[in-house]
C-alpha cells in the first residue's frame, strides 16, 4: 500500500498531447522525490495495460477510487507548496508562439498554454488545479467504472 507524505512540493509538470495524460513531479519534505501521473481519458483506446485511462497513479501504484490513500494525495495536493525545479538555462525555458501566432484545438490545451504564459508557477498550479478538479468530479467516478475499477 502507497504511504503518501502529507507534505509535498510541486517541482515540475508535463502535459501529454494524447488526450490529456499529466505528470506531476513532486518532492517531500524529506527531500524524495515523486511522481504522480494520471492517463488520459478522452480517448477509448489510447492507453498503456497497468495505466488505466483518468486513474490516480502515485509512484507506480493506481490508487483506489475514493480510498484513503487518494484522500491522502488530494489534502497534500491541496496544500502543496511550488518550487519550480528546472534545469537552469535555455534548455529549460518553454518556447511558444505568441499567442496571437498559435492555434490551440481543445480548451484544455490553450488554458495549459496560457498557464505556461503567466510563467512555471502558473503552469504548476494549473496542472495541479485540474487534476484535483477531475478527481472531485463525478467523470472521474464513471471513468473508473467504465475501466472496471469501481463497480
Amino acid at each position: 500500500m502507497t504511504t503518501i507524505p502529507p507534505t509535498l512540493a510541486v517541482t515540475n509538470c508535463m502535459f501529454a498531447m494524447d488526450g490529456g495524460s499529466r505528470v506531476i513531479f513532486l518532492r517531500d519534505a524529506a527531500g524524495g522525490e515523486h511522481r504522480l501521473s494520471v492517463p488520459q481519458h478522452h480517448l477509448a483506446g489510447n492507453f498503456r495495460p497497468g495505466e488505466p485511462p483518468g486513474a490516480l497513479i502515485f509512484d507506480g501504484e493506481v490508487l483506489a477510487v475514493r480510498g484513503s490513500a487518494e484522500q491522502e494525495l488530494v489534502a497534500a495536493l491541496r496544500a502543496a507548496t511550488y518550487v519550480h525545479a528546472g534545469r537552469s538555462g535555455a534548455a529549460d525555458v518553454v518556447k511558444l508562439a505568441p499567442p496571437e501566432r498559435r492555434l490551440a484545438i481543445g480548451e484544455d490545451v490553450s488554458a495549459m498554454l496560457g498557464a505556461i504564459d503567466r510563467g512555471p508557477e502558473a503552469a504548476l498550479r494549473h496542472a495541479v488545479a485540474g487534476i484535483l478538479e477531475f478527481v472531485a468530479s463525478e467523470a472521474y467516478v464513471d471513468v473508473a467504472r467504465r475501466f472496471g475499477r469501481v463497480p
